[in-house]
């Protein structure tokens, strides 16, 4: 049998102050089977470019047409790998008797672009490349905490199981656990993304 070996780490703080970091190694088999606004959102242009279209047109539309409505657009993997890290974050809290976490906008934003930079300036740590860590990333982005935690993790694996195989890991190492099952924390926000090479970022706040 062939092993994947995919990455974890997990960082703690309290009160902004006192912060802890671990990160370790999780080898698994490899698989058969890839409340307020948003702080991080589009901008859009003050003044947006109105199309004009012709009182005439030249290849008017037949009434006997049917008109079908456009293509709906499919949840991305990403989005989907997301909420299934967060179906199972809450089974596991729920089943250790603690609330579940509430999805957050602002703390998916911040997880989003954890992940994005992870990716986009190839790096796997709590502190990018300017020295700047999640804590301080969530100052900058003005959201409040007095106990914040974030796990990251990366892995290989393909859509169907690259949610499940993060979060054993994290279940598996003491640190990760304690921070997914603190009792204190009711929100989280949850950020994947996918590198070139189709592994997966993972980034829990």
């Amino acid at each position: 049998m062939r092993y994947r070996v995919s990455w974890i780490c997990g960082l703690a703080c309290v009160g902004g102050l006192s912060c802890v970091q671990i990160s370790i190694p999780s080898v698994a088999p490899i698989s058969s089977g890839a409340s307020p606004e948003p702080v991080l959102s589009d901008v859009l242009p003050t003044n947006p470019v109105v199309p004009v279209y012709p009182v005439n047109p030249v290849n008017p539309v037949d009434p006997a047409t049917p008109v079908t409505d456009p293509p709906v657009e499919t949840e991305s993997a990403e989005a989907a790998i997301a909420g299934e890290v967060l179906t199972l974050a809450n089974q596991a809290r729920v089943a250790e008797r603690k609330e579940p976490l509430e999805r957050s906008e602002n703390l998916d934003g911040a997880a989003r672009h954890r992940s994005d930079d992870m990716v986009q300036r190839t790096y796997f740590s709590h502190v990018d490349p300017d020295g700047v860590d999640p804590f301080t990333l969530l100052r900058k982005l003005g959201i409040p905490f007095q106990r914040a935690a974030e796990n990251i993790a990366w892995n290989g694996e393909p859509v169907k199981t690259a949610a499940s195989r993060a979060m054993e890991a994290w279940l598996a190492s003491i640190g990760h656990r304690a921070n997914l099952l603190e009792g204190s924390h009711r929100r989280t926000g949850i950020g994947v993304s996918q590198k070139a090479s189709g592994d997966w970022i993972f980034t829990q706040l």
